[in-house]
């Protein structure tokens, strides 16, 4: 059983799964084993930053520069039902037997690059080696509710997932 990694209620998780195990043909050691699993319904919990650099040249770009209780109170901004998809590796066990099986661990959420509320990003999902193609069926990227495919590769197979682009309308 896998579950999701924040257990929030009604976040349809594991509406669209996909599944990879890839093998290098030229050296046979090198395997993945990992799942992507969508989460349609998800709020994604985004930090608010207060008093924002926004100078590309300054190196504090793209912070916050307010400390509120020497970082003791948070600030949330919620997008509701804006979707979120979960990545998973499957990692063996020491000694792996019946009784000690290789598990399923949460390794990396996926987000969209335009996130908003009520967007479904997550309703559709395919997995392939090094690429991840996310579908966001109530996107609204172009015009209302006209939906997007995300593609995220991973060509190094790195433990992160950059987004390539965003598609809209596809």
């Amino acid at each position: 059983k896998v579950n999701h990694p924040h257990g929030l209620e009604n976040e349809n998780f594991g509406t669209a799964i996909a599944f990879d195990k890839y093998v290098d043909a030229n050296n046979p050691s090198v395997e993945t084993r990992n799942m992507i699993v969508g989460s349609e319904k998800a709020s994604t919990m985004l930090g608010v930053l207060f008093d924002k650099e926004t100078d590309e040249a300054s190196a504090d770009y793209n912070t916050a520069t307010t400390t509120f209780d020497a970082d003791g109170t948070r600030f949330v901004d919620r997008k509701t039902q804006s979707g979120s998809v979960y990545a998973y590796e499957l990692l063996g066990a020491y000694n792996e037997t019946i009784s000690n099986p290789a598990k399923m661990v949460y390794s990396q959420q996926f987000k969209s690059t335009n996130l908003n509320e009520l967007d479904r990003f997550g309703s559709a999902v395919a997995y392939n080696h090094n690429r991840v193609l996310i579908g966001a069926r109530t996107d609204t990227g172009t015009k209302t509710n006209s939906g997007s495919v995300y593609e995220f590769n991973n060509n190094a197979l790195a433990s992160g997932w950059p987004a390539l682009r965003s598609e809209a309308d596809r």
